[in-house]
């Protein structure tokens, strides 16, 4: 790091840093702005400042490298700025520098005042210390990072895509991970970790933000892991800032950009996992649109092209790819259906729990409520019924309960997995954990299938005593709805 250049950058910003200094300080202290004398309000006030405090610090991170660099992206400048007394590592460690002082520096002093405001009942001084520590840490990656796709480009447009693009990455590798439960007959926890672990190590920005909530509301979700991959990121950074900037050519300015990770590489891996959330739907739900939709994420994969190399160019090698990309995909998706997402489709639920919200309605017989009516159009149909019941209940609380819940799963899943609807009838049958607050439902083992099979009316009968059942039917007057005994005593 250079000293001179340093003071050079501080006062060539200075008009600028005055301005965003007293916005800064203006937009997060907002909180604070409805005096309240009330603790817990002012401890909010506290929480609600350190989110604005840390967001505008994020921006930060992303804006001025964009600026302190773009003389890398124009010949005359390129020039003119790596002929200068400095070296070009130098310059690159000062701006770095520069960066993290001011980012870092708006959010320490915001954040102290936040504390002093309303934040001595929330932490301790030292753990906010901590914070500002753990946070200067995080920015120097994050800034490093944003410099380096910046400078991956050869030209202003291309470095700022590629920022965009590899920021929004790790949300659609979550997106394309995450497309598997489709193939599940129930919520799996294994698929949904793997995708929120991609999401988090994947990406600076959760790992700061997470862990700084952590640190703020309860130090035990505190990430040892997301630290070391930040460490990981900075390594590589150093390593890529050395290659994209200390020896870079200055004749690659205003240039196609031919570095390994910008364009072709970005646009392939956008394409793949597009391809691959769009197959999985396509083998587990085979919806009508899907050649309308490949067709239109082939148009934009042509257009990626020509924002890369500024010309439509239908090569031959590009096609190539798309095609197997495509091919490979669903060859992917038809192996994890298949093999029900190797195995973890053919996991029974976990009924052992204290509490379970089951929501049921089948189309039955008017004279046997346990039985389905022959007809598969139900709606209108002056032989059928819709019983339903949505409770909350421990499962050992009714006899034979989760022995037939068990069963009903296991039909409904070989009717998934084989795309069986032609059974003469249908029922639904959505299940979930209850939360600790007795009424929010988790999704730890949601599902929701449909099945052959029904409650008997001797087991609806033992069901409404623990809770509503009802039976309804359509009328010329509309839908008529009764409790499941005064139904049956009608009936009879």
């Amino acid at each position: 790091m250079n000293k001179r250049y340093l003071r050079w950058l501080f006062r060539h910003w200075k008009i600028a840093l005055i301005f965003f200094s007293l916005l800064y300080f203006f937009l997060s202290m907002t909180p604070f702005i409805t005096y309240s004398s009330d603790l817990m309000t002012r401890q909010q006030m506290y929480r609600d400042s350190m989110s604005v405090a840390m967001g505008l610090a994020i921006l930060i991170a992303y804006g001025l490298p964009l600026f302190l660099f773009a003389f890398v992206h124009r010949i005359r400048s390129a020039d003119a700025w790596f002929s200068l007394p400095y070296s070009r590592k130098e310059q690159l460690v000062s701006s770095l520098m520069f960066t993290l002082i001011v980012c870092s520096g708006l959010f320490a002093v915001s954040t102290l005042c936040a504390w002093g405001l309303g934040g001595q009942g929330v932490m301790t001084l030292g753990r906010q210390l901590l914070i500002i520590l753990y946070m200067i840490f995080s920015l120097a990656v994050l800034i490093s990072f944003n410099t380096l796709l910046y400078l991956i480009g050869n030209n202003l447009l291309d470095g700022v895509v590629m920022v965009g693009a590899y920021t929004v990455m790790p949300v659609l590798l979550y997106y394309a991970v995450n497309s598997l439960q489709g193939m599940l007959p129930m919520h799996s926890e294994v698929i949904e970790q793997a995708a929120s672990s991609i999401y988090q190590y994947f990406s600076p920005v959760m790992m700061m933000s997470d862990n700084i909530t952590a640190l703020v509301e309860d130090v035990s979700g505190f990430r040892l892991g997301s630290v070391a991959a930040q460490l990981a990121f900075g390594v590589l950074c150093r390593a890529g800032l050395k290659k994209e900037f200390i020896e870079r050519r200055t004749e690659r300015a205003e240039h196609i950009s031919d570095s390994f990770f910008s364009w072709p590489f970005v646009i392939r891996v956008y394409a793949v996992f597009l391809l691959l959330a769009a197959s999985i739907n396509t083998i587990a739900y085979g919806t009508a649109l899907d050649l309308t939709f490949y067709l239109v994420l082939y148009g934009i994969y042509v257009i990626a092209g020509f924002v890369y190399k500024r010309k439509i160019e239908l090569s031959l090698k590009n096609n190539l790819f798309y095609l197997i990309a495509l091919a490979v995909t669903l060859a992917f998706s038809s192996i994890c259906f298949r093999t029900h997402v190797f195995g973890l489709g053919d996991r029974l639920p976990d009924l052992n729990c204290d509490r379970l919200n089951v929501y049921y309605y089948a189309y039955v017989s008017r004279e046997d409520l346990g039985s389905m009516v022959e007809d598969t159009y139900y709606v209108g149909n002056p032989d059928s019924v819709q019983v339903s019941f949505d409770l909350q209940v421990s499962p050992d609380a009714i006899p034979g309960f989760t022995d037939r819940l068990l069963a009903m799963y296991e039909n409904g899943t070989e009717l998934f997995y084989s795309n069986n609807t032609d059974y003469n009838g249908f029922t639904s049958v959505s299940l979930a954990d209850i939360g600790e607050d007795g009424n929010t439902c988790t999704t730890r083992q949601y599902w929701n299938l449909s099945t052959s099979l029904t409650f008997s009316e001797e087991e609806l009968q033992e069901i409404s005593r623990y809770g509503s059942v009802t039976v309804s039917w359509e009328t010329d007057s509309g839908y008529q709805e009764l409790p499941l005994a005064e139904y049956l005593a009608q009936r009879s």
